[in-house]
């Protein structure tokens, strides 16, 4: 993988929970390099949590490397926010259309712990059936405060790189790296130590675990140093958790993620903690593996000594001509045009299939209405060919058929006026078969009304004959009593001249057999009661209400 170097005057920054190193690099050469301390809690997790403090550390930090306004910058993201993963492809998809592939894919087939995904990616080899892909993510979140606040400040921000890669390519650029071997980067922090596999120039795998040790930052020289303030026995704790990380690590290769079984070939450490030369003399003493420390400061030309800190920077300015990880391009400029555009098209596709969709219903419904002016039409024609004649017979048949139709309720109507009072009347009938009816009749007293009961009682041609209720009814009142007949009635209610002009309605039912009646045995034939005998003792009076 040949590397160059980023053309122009650029100002490249990284950050850390406990100082900002920054430096402007021209053509590949350090021109100015300065450190400064942070507020404890200014920047956490990636994120400025004080604006006002990082603000004022950053401010020093520009007269020291005396950047303008509108300068372009670049910045490193913290290896502890980026998940860096391998990804295989199918071999089929074009180069050109890998980022969308791969946009398409994250949060279906790709899952990352992310809602929102900026992300680049880096192509280390292809065969037959499958390209492998390294894929570099972060929160979206992240990128966007960081461009925000360089906006603030003035810059133009430019890149935002990982910092594994960035690491990667400043050890590159320091070291010659044999392609036939696999070479491991052990880059040790007091925020957190990566693992970084390289072969054939590339990064191969990468492994970042975040450390929670208490350094302390201290400005010596321009230079800002760290230095460690807790327990012998803590130290000596987190420096053997580092060897046997590093141990498993090289099994873990070996065995997993080689096919053939080969090891690391070499190791290179480099770092910012104190007791790294510690660690460097353990691992040449247990053979674990050959092992070579990155100079510090840097091999490289400056006014000042460039310790590791500046190794993130040098990177940056390292450029790799295939591909450059860079999470600005990943949200931006490579991805912004394509989501537009289809957007558009989509736009386009729903306005033509909505214009579609309305002319087809507006056709429809058009073709509705012609059909039904057609049948009205046709419906007009059959009846003008009807003649009068042939309507005056229809009527004529009409009229035939009703004046023949049999009306059953004519004798059960006259029967039924046959044994009213004569100040009774008919309010209301109904009859269902011919036979059985209901009628409601008005009474001017109650006595008319048992009257009327027992004549329909004792009269053959009435049948099942019941009394359903008796309602009074008065000119004065507007609503409707009901009087049960299983109570004996009340004087108030017998007598008429508590109210003004009563009215009683009984409702009666029966069925009625239209034959001639006949005179019962002791009663004369004008439905007269023997003698002797009162119209008040003939029947039991029942009356309900």
């Amino acid at each position: 993988m040949s590397r160059s170097i980023e053309k122009g005057t650029v100002a490249y920054f990284s950050l850390d929970a406990l100082s900002i190193h920054g430096a402007v690099i021209k053509q590949g050469v350090f021109k100015r390099s300065a450190s400064v301390q942070l507020a404890k809690g200014a920047y956490v997790g990636g994120r400025i949590e004080d604006e006002n403090a990082f603000g004022l550390a950053f401010d020093e930090l520009c007269r020291k490397l005396k950047v303008r306004k509108g300068m372009v910058c670049a910045v490193d993201m913290a290896e502890t926010e980026v998940l860096s993963r391998k990804v295989e492809i199918p071999s089929t998809i074009p180069k050109d259309e890998i980022r969308g592939y791969l946009f398409m894919e994250i949060g279906s087939s790709i899952i990352l712990p992310f809602d929102d995904v900026a992300f680049d990616y880096e192509v280390l080899g292809e065969t037959e059936t499958k390209t492998e892909v390294m894929l570099h993510a972060v929160s979206v979140d992240l990128t966007k405060a960081i461009r925000a606040y360089m906006k603030k400040r003035g810059f133009q921000l430019k890149k935002i790189v990982p910092r594994p890669i960035a690491i990667a390519n400043g050890v590159a650029r320091l070291e010659t790296l044999d392609p036939l071997k696999s070479t491991l980067l052990w880059h040790v922090t007091p925020f957190a130590h990566q693992l970084l596999v390289l072969e054939e120039g590339q990064v191969r795998f990468i492994r970042a675990i975040e450390t929670d040790l208490p350094y302390r930052a201290e400005t010596t020289d321009g230079i800002v140093t760290y230095t460690y303030s807790g327990s012998k026995e803590t130290l000596a704790t987190q420096t053997d958790e580092w060897l046997n990380e590093l141990a498993r690590f090289l099994d873990f290769y070996r065995y997993s993620l080689r096919t053939d079984g080969r090891p690391i070939d070499e190791l290179l450490v480099s770092g910012t903690v104190p007791n790294l030369d510690d660690l460097v003399q353990t691992i040449e003493s247990e053979a674990m593996v050959p092992v070579k420390r990155i100079a510090d400061p840097l091999p490289l030309s400056h006014a000042t000594p460039l310790s590791h800190q500046m190794l993130p920077l040098l990177g940056m300015a390292t450029l790799d001509k295939e591909h450059d990880a860079n999470f600005i391009n990943s949200t931006d400029v490579t991805l912004r045009w394509p989501i537009i555009a289809s957007l558009l098209a989509l736009l386009i596709g729903g306005g033509a299939t909505g214009y579609l969709f309305y002319e087809v219903n507006e056709l429809k419904r058009n073709e509705a209405q012609v059909e039904e002016q057609l049948q009205l039409v046709r419906i007009y024609q059959t009846e003008q060919v009807n003649s009068k004649g042939q309507q005056v017979l229809s009527l004529d048949q009409t009229v035939t058929a009703l004046t023949a139709e049999e009306r059953w309720a004519v004798p059960a109507l006259r029967a039924l006026t046959e044994q009213l009072p004569p100040t009774g009347y008919v309010l209301t009938y109904n009859y269902a078969d011919g036979s059985l009816m209901s009628v409601r009749t008005q009474f001017e007293t109650l006595a008319d009304l048992n009257a009327f009961q027992r004549s329909l009682l004792n009269d053959p041609r009435f049948e099942n004959v019941k009394l359903l209720g008796v309602t009074t009814e008065t000119k004065a009142e507007t609503e409707q009593e009901e009087t049960d007949t299983d109570e004996p009635l009340s004087p108030s209610v017998l007598d008429s001249t508590n109210e003004p002009l009563p009215r009683y309605i009984g409702e009666f039912t029966f069925t009625f057999i239209d034959a001639e009646p006949e005179t019962p045995e002791g009663e004369t034939p004008d439905g007269e009661t023997p003698d002797g005998e009162t119209e008040e003792t003939t029947d039991e009076e029942v009356v309900s209400e």
